[in-house]
Order: C-alpha cells, then sequence, then structure tokens
C-alpha cells in the first residue's frame, strides 16, 4: 500500500506528455508475474542469504524499471502542444474533450480492490494462525523426544531437526494451499486494472492528437490524474504478488536452513 500511495505522489506531478514514446500503462502492468504457482516457484523469485530473502532480478527489475520510468517522467517537460492561438476549437478537438473523463468503472474497480485486499489478508491471518499451530505441534513433538545422557536433559540436535523438517514440509504444504487461494484474487485485481489502464491508454492517445494547445492545457491535469491512478494500481498488483511470494518462499528458505543444519547435526 506504501508503495501505491508512493506511486500517486510521485506520478501526480508528471507532465502527460512524459509518457509519449515510452511503455504504455498497460505494457507495464503486463510485465507483472502472476502469482506462483507453488512455494518452490516463489522461492526462485528471490535470493536467500541463510533464510533472509531478497528480491530476486526480475522482482527488482521490475520495481527498478517503474521507479526508473516516474523519475525519467518526472524530468520530461510538455512539448508539442500545438498552437495557443485563440479560435475555434476543431471538431477533432472537441470530439477527444468528451473522451477525456475518469474511467466509468472507477468506483466499482477500487471497491473490488478493496475487497480483494480484505480477503487477501484475512488468508495471510488464516496462514500465519495455521503456522502457530504447527510451531506448537512441532514444539510438543520435540519435547517428547528422549533426551541424550549428560545434555541437559534435551534431545540430540539431529532427532530434533528431524521433527523440525517434518513440519517445514508441512508448513511449504500451507503455502502452496494458500497460494492456490490467492492467484485467483489477484488475477481478479489485475484484470480489473487491465481494463482501467487500457481506457487510460485511450484516453492519452486521444488527448495528445489534439492541435489545439489551450485545450489541452485545460484539460492536462485530468490526463495525468487518470495516469497517476493507473500507475498506482499497477504498484498495487505488483505488491500483491510479492507479499504473496515473498511468504510461500520463507517457508521454503527456512527448510532449506534447517537442511543445511541437519547435515552436520549431531546424534547423542
Amino acid at each position: 500500500m506504501k508503495q501505491r500511495i508512493a506511486m500517486v505522489a510521485i506520478l501526480a506531478a508528471i507532465p502527460a506528455t512524459a509518457f509519449a514514446g515510452g511503455p504504455t500503462i498497460t505494457a507495464m502492468l503486463a510485465k507483472i508475474p502472476p502469482v506462483p504457482r507453488d512455494a518452490a516457484a516463489a522461492y526462485a523469485q528471490w535470493t536467500d542469504s541463510n533464510g533472509t530473502l531478497s528480491k530476486g532480478p526480475v522482482l527488482a527489475g521490475l520495481e527498478s524499471e517503474l521507479n526508473g520510468a516516474a523519475k525519467t517522467m518526472m524530468t520530461s517537460t510538455m512539448q508539442g502542444g500545438g498552437s495557443m492561438a485563440m479560435g475555434p476549437v476543431s471538431e477533432h478537438d472537441q470530439a477527444v474533450m468528451k473522451k477525456i473523463q475518469q474511467y466509468p468503472q472507477s468506483v466499482a474497480l477500487h471497491s473490488a480492490d478493496m475487497h480483494a485486499g480484505l480477503a487477501l489478508s484475512g488468508l495471510r491471518d488464516n496462514y500465519d494462525s495455521a503456522v502457530e499451530k504447527l510451531g506448537e505441534a512441532e514444539n510438543a513433538e520435540i519435547a517428547k523426544l528422549a533426551v541424550c545422557p549428560g545434555e541437559a536433559g534435551l534431545p540430540s540436535d539431529r532427532a530434533a531437526l528431524a521433527v523440525k523438517l517434518k513440519y517445514a514440509d508441512q508448513r511449504i504444504a500451507l503455502a502452496n494451499a494458500t497460494l492456490g487461494k490467492e492467484a485467483p484474487l489477484v488475477e481478479g485485481v489485475g484484470r480489473g486494472v487491465a481494463a482501467e489502464t487500457t481506457y487510460i491508454d485511450n484516453v492519452f492517445t486521444a488527448w495528445a492528437s489534439m492541435s489545439d494547445g489551450m485545450m489541452k492545457t485545460v484539460t492536462h491535469a485530468n490526463v495525468v490524474g487518470m495516469q497517476a491512478i493507473g500507475m498506482s494500481d499497477v504498484g498495487l498488483v505488483l505488491t500483491y504478488v510479492e507479499d504473496a511470494s515473498k511468504s510461500a518462499a520463507q517457508a521454503v528458505a527456512d527448510e532449506n536452513r534447517l537442511a543445511r543444519d541437519a547435515a552436520n547435526a549431531k546424534g547423542c
């Protein structure tokens, strides 16, 4: 959500003509990968440093591209605005003026986005609760293990890690199931945003074709405002994908760390 707010603030200051010649908002949306099919695919999107995850090349590249485009757009200036001379507005420009309206389904779209966000948050809460219960069961099973002599009443590292790995597998299975529920929600948001960005791109194309510089100036704020909203919604989709991916990837990273520890663990 912070990424979405930041995108609005940045892009609201961008001259609308800054988008000319660059990728359309819809093209930027199309670069966002879907929610990973499973935890293994999610893990592949991240760089693992002993259990601490950072964005891999694809996700980091996407974020860099979006931020870079925004910064480039901010430095652009209004060019080719057309004649500012007073006179009759052409029929073409009059027709375009009528097209420069907010996305007709904007309220419905953002209501749907809000409901999807709440549903995703609910799935995350359910996942966290289930993981917590697995942790309790794991600790209870470890407490029942035979203890090693002279080890202050503790089981061997090898035995304890074997139990931990068993429950790590269950957390991965839980992550896979959660991804399966998150994917259709995020896909639905993406489809709605794609319809919105297509509309906004078409409005911009029409606006850019106007020859009357005065009319372009008058309508500039509306056009760039629509573009800012569209780009912020692209950022929202990316955030949803990243959040789902990282949560599942963490389950794999945790199991990998345990497996490394188990490889060097000793028995009693």
